[in-house]
């Protein structure tokens, strides 16, 4: 499992926005990736396999609730400027 500067799994992005539409995912341990590999991640097959490419910011972490989504997406997530902004909700 690799984590990038800012600790999470996935690709890492600057905050500044580049020419390719950009999704900010928000979840728990299914954004994260629990048991799966770091090229397993459904965030990683969306990566690769758009067309056109999307940056694809994962910001999951295991055993967040939709609160601590929120106050993240407050914090970090709306710095990356995203296009859309994808919640999982695990209930």
């Amino acid at each position: 499992m690799r984590q990038n500067r800012l600790g999470f799994r996935g690709s890492e992005y600057a905050f500044a926005r580049s020419d390719h539409p950009r999704l900010v995912v928000l979840g728990d341990s299914f954004a994260w990736g629990f048991g799966v590999e770091d090229e397993q991640m459904f965030t990683r097959i969306v990566e690769r396999e758009s067309d056109p490419p999307v940056e694809l910011v994962n910001l999951g972490v295991s055993g967040y609730g939709t609160d601590q989504q929120y106050l993240l997406w407050l914090e970090l997530g709306q710095r990356f400027q995203p296009d859309r902004v994808l919640i999982l909700v695990t209930p």
